[in-house]
């Protein structure tokens, strides 16, 4: 028999032991001093990280030594054969230190089970554990740079950094682990740590839906898309309050919930919004199945579904799927609200078979995992979008109207494309040389990757079918030569040569998938950059594209303020 309602909301039908809520007085008083130790150390933090430095090269050292690693140290610096490391203040472990105790004082502070002794040791155990941690980073960044045979860039550094700080807040969760008083009293359920845990969710969502905010207003075919969003929100939300809490498959959970922010950080990596997306459904589904069972899990993956109609750029998949037979934004309606009706019909299905027993509650072992594995997320998102913004520099393209015998000019590009790429970032000319005629077209990215494709997609989507397609290389007018991917196309009885590459003017890829690899890399290390697309097509055969290629020249230049960018 279900117990009331009354008795099973504070204990979230848990028995047993659990922590105790903390006080609002035990959050504030954790919290004041927590910040005003971190304001003292930023005050002493110069001080501070001199002996550090000296210590964390002393263990570093010593790391290395154990393992048979050939390394000597003069004071701070460390030398192998091959490289030179400087321990310098910013890898002395005081930011590091300075976090984990700001961390450590709030947590042990507000823990339920701690006794004021226990609660200091337990910060104090924080101290070496800041610097045990950076000792084995600096370990591994001297190691890296040997292998390398030089000093590791500073994306490198970051994420060692961020690895230390990671390991020392594992270390101070199990040693509290270890301190903590049981206490045979009445369970109730902790909800301060699910609220953070909602927090960075929440903070990890805010990408995605603020791209989504933006494409529901101005795509025509996705204006609605939030009603489905909506709904799939309001749908979950019910269904979680009346579901009873079932966590016999907790552990399967945590690994979906793993997995899933993997795919948010590489969809985030390679900047797809709807990979995003997707990856946010499957942080839902595996928290579902961690914390309320099976079944629920199942009967929201159709509510999943239902989010995903609401999605951008979904109407643009399923015009494709049905290869635009319905083109007006009411179509498209249709199309989902139908679609939307089978989800709930499965969903209904999943859940026909009626009311189950109650599980025998199982604590909630995982939440720590969970909340530590979205907080490092959290810091790499942040981390993320903090430096790619920085270290933009866009090029102006120079490009002449004459390309040894060819003459060109102006050759006004669809307007739709004009809308997408800004005037001031795309150029179409039309190159002819006695009845040949070759047309180039250029657009620039402007740090945003979103305007930049396979130029593929165009060229079958407006009819052209691909014959062969080839990477090679070609040696340009300016000496230069170019990795591209050479397309032979046929559109009834005509033929087309096209030819593109990405290039930011110091370095040039023949497809889409090495461009954003190596885009993706510099932005990690701060550098965004202004790719551009060389697309070359002719209708006038093979021969006419190679001797146009082989004159043709063109120059970036770093754009400054106020210029055209022609």
């Amino acid at each position: 028999m279900e117990p009331p309602l009354e008795e099973t909301r504070g204990a979230d039908r848990e028995t047993g032991p659990a922590p105790l809520v903390p006080s609002r007085r035990a959050w504030i008083l954790a919290g004041s001093v927590a910040a005003g130790v971190f304001l003292v150390f930023e005050l002493v933090s110069g001080f501070v990280a001199v002996p550090l430095r000296e210590f964390s090269s002393v263990l570093a050292h010593f790391f290395l030594e154990i393992i048979g690693f050939p390394v000597t140290r003069q004071g701070t610096i460390l030398s192998t054969p091959r490289a030179t490391f400087d321990v310098v203040p910013a890898c002395s472990g005081s930011t590091t230190l300075q976090v984990l105790l700001f961390v450590a004082i709030v947590w042990c502070g507000i823990h339920p089970r701690l006794t004021p002794g226990r609660r200091v040791a337990a910060v104090l155990l924080a101290l070496p554990l800041a610097i045990l941690a950076n000792a084995l980073r600096v370990s591994a960044l001297v190691a890296a740079g040997h292998f390398l045979g030089r000093e590791t860039g500073d994306f490198f550094h970051g994420l060692t950094g961020l690895a230390a700080f990671a390991l020392a807040m594992v270390g101070c969760f199990f040693i509290t682990k270890k301190l903590v008083t049981t206490s045979s009293g009445p369970a109730v359920a902790d909800r301060s740590l699910s609220w953070i845990l909602g927090g960075l969710l929440a903070f990890l969502s805010l990408p995605f839906f603020t791209w989504c905010l933006e494409n529901w207003g101005s795509s025509s075919l996705d204006h609605y898309g939030f009603v489905f969003v909506a709904a799939a929100a309001a749908v979950a939300a019910v269904r979680w309050r009346r579901t009873p809490a079932d966590r016999s498959r907790e552990g399967l959970g945590t690994i979906g919930l793993c997995l899933s922010l993997f795919a948010l950080a590489g969809a985030t990596l390679v900047d797809i919004n709807i990979m995003k997306g997707l990856a946010l459904i499957g942080v839902f589904l595996s928290l579902a199945l961690a914390i309320k069972g099976v079944r629920f899990a199942l009967s929201m993956v159709p509510v999943g579904g239902l989010a995903y109609l609401g999605f951008p750029s979904v109407s643009y998949q399923l015009g494709v799927l049905t290869s635009w037979k319905f083109t007006t934004l009411p179509a498209f309606l249709g199309m989902k609200v139908v679609v939307g009706l089978l989800l709930g019909g499965l969903m209904a299905a999943a859940l026909i078979r009626g009311p189950v027993e109650p599980p025998a509650a199982i604590a909630r072992r995982f939440l720590p995992v969970h909340l530590l594995m979205a907080a490092v997320m959290a810091a790499f998102q942040f981390y993320y979008f903090g430096v790619s913004g920085s270290g933009l520099q866009e090029s102006r393209l120079e490009m002449s109207y004459l390309q040894g015998p060819w003459i060109g000019r102006d050759n006004p590009p669809p307007r739709s494309e004009a809308e997408y790429f800004g005037n001031d970032r795309i150029w179409s000319r039309r190159f002819a040389r006695s009845g040949e005629n070759v047309d180039v077209l250029v657009t620039s990215t402007g740090g945003d990757r979103h305007r930049a494709h396979p130029p593929d997609y165009c060229v079958s989507g407006i009819g052209w079918k691909t014959v062969s397609s080839e990477v090679t290389e070609r040696r340009l007018g300016d000496g230069t030569t170019v990795p591209l991917t050479l397309l032979r196309l046929r559109n009834g009885d005509r033929g087309m040569v096209f030819c593109y590459w990405f290039t930011n003017g110091a370095e040039s890829h023949a497809a889409f998938s090495g461009m954003l690899l190596h885009d993706t890399w510099r932005r990690l290390g701060g550098r965004r950059a202004d790719w551009f697309v060389f697309r070359v097509m002719t209708e006038s055969g093979e021969a006419a594209l190679e001797e146009f290629l082989s004159g043709f020249h063109a120059r970036l230049t770093p754009r400054g303020p106020g210029t055209a960018g022609r």
